[in-house]
C-alpha cells in the first residue's frame, strides 16, 4: 500500500511538472511571436521600451559586464551594460543605460567581452570608431532581479552619473535571450502530462 502511494505521488509530481513545462513552453512561443522592434532604427526612442517587448538589432555599443550569475560555483551568465550614446554636433554623451543578459552556454561571452573592451576604450580615448565587431541581439525586455539592479546602479555611478539620472534611466531593465526551444519544451510538457494522466487514471481504476 505504501509503495503504491509513493508511486502515485511520483506520477502526480510528474503531472504538475508537465503542466509547468507546458506553461513555460507557451510563454516562450508567445515571446518569439511578438513583433520585433529594431532598436537601431533611426529615431527610435528608448522611452518607448516596455517590459515584454521583443527586440532584435545589431549594436557595437556594449560596455563591460557589471555582474555575473553564479550557481553551484559555476558562472551561468553575465550582465553587460548597454549605454544609449547620442551624438550632437560631434559631441558624444550617454543619456540612458540598459542591461543585457548573456548566458555562458550561448558561447557569446567572448564576443561580448572583446566588443565591450573595444567600446570602453573608444569611450575613454580619442579614437574615432569602435574597433570591434557588433553583436546581434534577439531578446525580450524584462525587469532584472533587485540584486543585479543594485550592481548596475553602482556601475553607472562610477561613470559620474547621479541618482537623478539613474532613477530616470532604464537600468531596472535588461534584454534577456528569447527561448528558441519553445515548441520542443511545449512538446515535452504535453508528453509528461498525458503520460501522467493515463497512468494515474488506470491506477485509480484498479483501486
Amino acid at each position: 500500500m505504501l509503495a503504491r502511494l509513493i508511486r502515485a505521488k511520483v506520477w502526480i509530481c510528474l503531472l504538475i511538472l508537465g503542466i509547468g513545462v507546458i506553461a513555460f513552453g507557451i510563454r516562450g512561443i508567445n515571446e518569439n511571436n511578438r513583433p520585433a522592434i529594431d532598436m537601431s532604427e533611426p529615431g527610435f526612442e528608448w522611452s518607448e521600451l516596455n517590459v515584454g517587448d521583443h527586440v532584435v538589432f545589431d549594436t557595437d555599443q556594449v560596455f563591460p559586464a557589471f555582474a555575473q550569475v553564479i550557481e553551484k560555483d559555476k558562472v551561468k551568465g553575465r550582465y553587460y551594460a548597454m549605454p544609449h550614446i547620442v551624438n550632437e554636433d560631434g559631441m558624444y554623451s550617454i543619456d540612458d543605460f540598459l542591461g543585457i543578459y548573456v548566458r555562458t552556454d550561448s558561447k557569446q561571452t567572448d564576443s561580448y567581452d572583446d566588443l565591450s573592451e573595444a567600446a570602453i576604450t573608444w569611450w575613454t580615448s580619442d579614437a574615432q570608431d569602435i574597433d570591434g565587431t557588433p553583436v546581434h541581439i534577439d531578446g525580450i525586455i524584462k525587469e532584472m532581479p533587485s540584486d543585479y539592479h543594485g550592481f548596475f546602479t553602482d556601475y553607472i555611478s562610477e561613470f559620474g552619473f547621479d541618482n537623478s539620472f539613474i532613477n530616470d534611466s532604464h537600468c531596472k531593465l535588461a534584454i534577456y535571450p528569447t527561448e528558441k526551444n519553445g515548441v520542443l519544451i511545449l512538446g515535452i510538457g504535453i508528453i509528461c502530462t498525458v503520460v501522467s494522466v493515463v497512468v494515474l487514471f488506470f491506477k485509480l481504476r484498479k483501486r
